[in-house]
């Protein structure tokens, strides 16, 4: 349990009761960027809580359920982003409304084709490049890893690439919010247009990487803090760490049990996997309880993402992966007309 404390130590909110005390100071080449090592106090202080979590994620994995496969929902036979007209704009909405269904009991729903193949591999390229070039910034200290990453739970061979907003950026985020896609309207539907783009990164899995704990990315509340919407940049197969979720574990009851008895409350829960082709994606509620696998491959696990708040919170907690110039910049309807 002392593990599942110091995470919620990460995600704690002023908007929630609880009090916490910050976590330790993180040292500049202690990123999580490939194997970079800091020898101060601080640093060794994290490296020794991070082995802990890794202990404790490995102990999960042993008693935690195998994951099935997270399919998309088949409904209906029109196809994301066909348009509007008479009957096809009824099968629209209604599939539009069952994803959203699922999305409310599930706190996690697959949705296919949100971006093309070739821009998948185009922007997986970028990244990848992007991050390299950022991570040689921060260990030349000619920049800090403020500027360009964010923490992220478990960090070594993993991380989290904020992202500037690139004209392939910008039209990927279009592409993704039109609401006339499935997304976009799922989105547009559960959140409304004036809910805030809260992230814009990119999450990467090196080989190697640990598994994580099972973890929330909010603390529960009575409405939806965030969705966030993960798009695999490549195809992801098991072997590679996708994402597992624990569907239904966006309730008040499955937050309280996870935190009084949380070996127990992990081993009976269902699981889910998503091993994404290129350009599909996860969406999924920030109450939802999660983990990011360990990449036992030889390639890295690209992942792009977007998340947005909900209007009715302030804050949410854990502080947004995205640029400081674009915080609070743009709205879900600006996105969609970029």
């Amino acid at each position: 349990m002392k593990f599942l404390l110091l995470l919620l130590l990460l995600i704690a909110s002023p908007l929630y009761t609880q009090t916490f005390a910050p976590p330790p100071s993180r040292p500049l080449k202690n990123s999580g960027l490939r194997n970079s090592v800091s020898p101060d106090a601080a640093g060794l202080l994290y490296a020794d809580q991070e082995s802990g979590l890794i202990n404790q994620a490995s102990l999960e994995g042993t008693f935690m359920k195998p994951p099935k496969s997270l399919l998309p929902l088949k409904t209906g036979t029109v196809k994301s982003g066909s348009g509007f007209g008479g009957g096809k704009e009824t099968l629209f909405k209604e599939r539009g409304r069952a994803i959203q269904k699922v999305l409310k009991k599930d706190g996690v729903v697959r949705i296919d084709g949100v971006l093309n193949k070739d821009t998948c591999a185009e922007l997986r390229s970028w990244v990848l490049r992007e991050a390299d070039l950022r991570r040689s910034e921060v260990d030349s200290g000619t920049a800090s890893i403020s500027d360009h990453f964010s923490d992220v739970l478990l960090r070594k061979n993993r991380c989290d690439l904020r992202l500037p907003l690139s004209p392939l950026v910008e039209t990927c985020v279009s592409g993704m919010t039109d609401p006339s896609t499935d997304l976009g309207y799922l989105l547009h539907s559960t959140l409304g247009p004036t809910s805030p783009l809260h992230e814009l990164a990119s999450m990467i899995s090196y080989p190697s990487s640990s598994r994580q704990t099972a973890h929330p990315d909010t603390p529960y509340n009575s409405g939806i803090p965030l969705l966030t919407i993960f798009v695999a940049l490549q195809d992801v197969d098991i072997t590679m760490g996708p994402t597992t979720f624990l569907p239904g574990t966006n309730k008040s009851d499955k937050h309280a049990k996870f935190q009084s008895d949380h070996d127990n409350f992990l081993k009976g829960s269902k699981t889910v996997c998503a091993e994404l082709k290129a350009g599909d994606c996860s969406c999924f509620d920030s109450r939802t309880i999660h983990l990011g696998g360990a990449n036992l491959s030889e390639v890295e696990r690209a992942m792009f993402y977007v998340s947005f708040r909900n209007p009715e919170f302030v804050a949410v907690g854990n502080p947004p992966s995205i640029k400081p110039e674009l915080e609070g910049k743009f709205t879900l309807e600006d996105c969609s007309r970029m």
